[in-house]
């Protein structure tokens, strides 16, 4: 998680399954849901494959305020990811400076009683390694690192998605800044994700970084 591996049916969902690659908040997951539940266009920034130019086509079809409501959405969404990755990073300093079984263990229990939704699931779905008496250290660093790469993939879509968006906005560029702490920023102008050819050039750029950076490199 976020991003779900597999498809899974929430208990507080009844029957309704949520699709593989959707991304699903940590925290406060009812509010996310009910802010987006009117929206036409949600997906095309939650949806692990991103907008799509019939996404932005259907987005220029709106009207003024059902494009202020995506835009308002579309915020909250970002700054959700965002602190998430932040809880996501800071679990991961500590681990890296207390490289012990059992702070990996005292990690997941905080997240937990943080609320972190993620952490019931099966790893099969997103969720955490599973305990071993106690939890592997390197298993817990490789999952944190790999839900820091999965926040990037998110921010990216939501840039694809303002950027097609930005003329609308009053915005003249967008910029996206990866990595953990050593970052590079990249900028992204109004018009490219509206030429797809450009377009799957500097996706395929950030994508491999992104792919990287959520290697798994502790086994």
């Amino acid at each position: 998680m976020p991003y779900l591996d597999l498809a899974y049916t929430f208990p507080e969902d009844g029957t309704t399954i949520t699709p593989a690659g959707t991304w699903v908040p940590e925290l406060k997951r009812q509010d996310w849901n009910s802010r987006g539940a009117s929206l036409q266009l949600r997906e095309a920034w939650t949806r692990l494959s991103g907008p799509t130019l019939e996404d932005v086509a259907a987005f220029d079809r709106l009207t003024e305020a059902e494009k202020r409501l995506h835009w308002a959405t579309l915020g909250r969404d970002m700054a959700s990811a965002q602190r998430d990755g932040l809880f996501y990073f800071n679990a991961l300093e500590r681990l890296k400076n207390e490289p012990d079984d059992t702070v990996a263990d005292e990690v997941i229990e905080h997240l937990k009683d943080l609320g972190f939704m993620s952490i019931d699931l099966e790893e099969k779905f997103g969720g955490p390694p599973p305990g071993e008496s106690p939890r592997p250290f390197k298993k817990v660093m490789g999952w944190l690192i790999q839900q820091l790469a999965k926040v990037g993939r998110f921010l990216l879509n939501a840039v694809a998605f303002i950027t097609a968006t930005i003329k609308d906005l009053g915005l003249s560029a967008v910029a996206l800044q990866i990595g953990c702490p050593v970052s590079v920023s990249f900028e992204f102008p109004p018009d490219l994700f509206r030429n797809p050819p450009l377009w799957r050039k500097a996706r395929e750029l950030v994508d491999n970084f992104l792919t990287e950076l959520g290697e798994k490199v502790f086994v």
